[in-house]
């Protein structure tokens, strides 16, 4: 895809026992406004009847899309390992994620593409999320503000600094250059976007932002970030133990460096709920008396703020 022309678009289902919800998402592919779709489905050695679910309805409606695929492997080996062989197998010059019991928007594809197309520079791209669940819908997700409109080494520290996120299933990501930087980190079974938000700012590249929400993100007891909250904070925490720390020292950012260890330390203690601090204002004074990044940054606001004031009443 040269400058981000419309070309044949990936969307690769992430799959793990989503037997009870597949549907629904296989359905919003079909659906999609955009017409040169290649489906992949990546399963990643489900128990139930995902596997044989997919192939049927990909049977019946195989005609809608340029290509269909079902990729299987006889062993579990985590979210961003699937990912990857989604990866690997899709031939289109973009790929959407979509995991197997979320919902793309009618013209998610579309507006993506649209979005793409209109910023030739960018190869990686969130939108929004819709979360929802048995109650019903909730008020949409975007990333933060922080992000936006940023170089990627201030996209960098921000993701680390502020602890920002970014949407994961609203990710709508080059192939090529994935591919190039070495897809998803598999050493962290059930956590696939903050090593790759972190690889990819760091490497140089930026990530843009559609201001409107592309998918429906599924809330259930069933979901990794509601049955397994201690299991994913732990990955995050090892992610950050064995790439982030050492990086930040390797490139004598001390301040950042320092600000990351006592973050770790807090969420350590936070689930032994030794230091969860519901107070703001006790919360800001710990952060106070442990960290010194958080002294630059409040000395950076107050510095705007008056200058603001300065201009406004000598203007």
């Amino acid at each position: 895809m040269s400058g981000n022309t419309t070309g044949t678009v990936s969307v690769v289902v992430v799959t793990y026992n989503s037997a009870p919800f597949v549907i629904d998402t296989l359905e919003s592919v079909r659906r999609q406004t955009y017409p040169d779709i290649e489906m992949i489905v990546t399963d990643d050695c489900s128990r139930d009847d995902t596997v044989r679910i997919c192939r049927e309805w990909l049977a019946e409606n195989k005609s809608r899309f340029s290509d269909v695929d079902v990729v299987v492997t006889p062993v579990n080996n985590g979210v961003p390992a699937n990912c990857n062989r989604g990866m690997r197998r899709a031939s289109g010059d973009w790929i959407k994620f979509i995991a197997g019991d979320d919902i793309l928007l009618d013209d998610c594809i579309e507006q993506l593409v649209l979005f793409a197309e209109t910023n030739p520079a960018a190869c990686f791209i969130s939108g929004g999320v819709i979360p929802f669940d048995e109650q019903g819908e909730r008020k949409p997700i975007y990333a933060s503000y922080k992000l936006k409109k940023r170089t990627s080494s201030l996209q960098f520290n921000a993701l680390l600094r502020d602890n920002c996120s970014i949407p994961a299933p609203a990710l709508f990501l080059k192939k090529s250059t994935l591919e190039a930087m070495g897809g998803f980190d598999e050493r962290y079974s059930i956590v696939e976007d903050v090593p790759l938000y972190i690889k990819v700012t760091h490497q140089g590249y930026m990530f843009y932002f559609l201001d409107r929400p592309v998918v429906r993100y599924r809330s259930h007891q069933g979901s990794i970030m509601s049955a397994s909250d201690h299991r994913h904070s732990d990955q995050v925490l090892q992610f950050s133990r064995d790439v982030v720390l050492p990086l930040l020292k390797k490139e004598r950012k001390f301040l950042l460096y320092w600000h990351i260890r006592v973050m770790n330390y807090s969420i350590e203690k936070t689930k032994t709920r030794f230091l969860l601090i519901d107070n703001l204002l006790l919360r800001n004074l710990f952060w106070l008396a442990v960290d010194p990044l958080y002294w630059v940054v409040l000395f950076v606001k107050v510095k705007g703020y008056l200058l603001n004031r300065y201009k406004r009443a000598t203007g």
